[in-house]
């Protein structure tokens, strides 16, 4: 099933914010890449472990720069 990776990205990053550990980190979604067919759930856990992973490397402070960008020939 085809799944907004910005989107999710976004939603996800979304849920760091709830966390009183990691309210301090920003993060930050730039660019745009087409759907890809994914299963959302893990796909949203990949993505939460990795947000938390450097949250918690940058002991909750600081920024993450996500940049999306479309693969020529893979689109």
């Amino acid at each position: 099933m085809p799944v907004d990776v910005a989107g999710l990205i976004s939603t996800t990053a979304d849920l760091l914010s709830g966390d009183p550990a990691l309210k301090a980190v920003i993060v930050r979604v730039e660019g745009s890449a087409p759907p890809v067919d994914a299963d959302a759930e893990l796909l949203k856990i990949v993505i939460q472990n990795l947000l938390v992973n450097g949250a918690q490397a940058m002991h909750g402070q600081g920024a993450i720069s996500i940049s999306l960008e479309p693969i020529d020939g893979l689109c």
